[in-house]
């Protein structure tokens, strides 16, 4: 990838990460209640609460990758429509499929990440956690 391409990714990555990690932060607090609840009544030491929280981040993950993908794409493009550089590419002779190659490279990391996080980092969180709650009311029942 050229040092254009790389530009336009870097532009791309900054804002998808960021958005990313926000609609992470949104879901993950909307059904994160049962979690807690269950962590309260059950009083397990830090590193299992830590454990937990960390294998509750997948099953939101399909989701919000695509999005933060989306978001990405829309700001990182939008800045530089807004700042003139879009026009300046296409003045200097740039084609847009030099634009659109990282763009199109881009969301296809963002599906294969998504689709991994779907097929195999889920169905293993789902698999822990059920574990580890079982152990908590089972501990908690004694």
């Amino acid at each position: 990838m050229r040092l254009l391409g790389r530009y336009i990714f870097r532009e791309i990555l900054t804002s998808s990460l960021l958005g990313t990690l926000l609609a992470t932060f949104v879901i993950f607090l909307h059904g994160a209640d049962t979690l807690l609840k269950l962590l309260v009544a059950t009083n397990p030491p830090p590193s299992t609460v830590a454990t937990l929280l960390a294998l509750a981040l997948p099953p939101v993950l399909p989701f919000t990758i695509p999005f933060g993908v989306l978001v990405g794409i829309l700001i990182g493009l939008g800045r530089l429509s807004a700042d003139g550089e879009i026009v300046a590419m296409r003045a200097a002779g740039v084609s847009s499929r030099k634009v659109i190659a990282p763009v199109v490279t881009f969301a296809l990391l963002g599906m294969g990440l998504a689709a991994w996080a779907s097929l195999r980092l889920t169905p293993y969180a789902y698999r822990e956690s059920a574990r580890l709650m079982t152990d908590l009311a089972a501990s908690r029942s004694s």
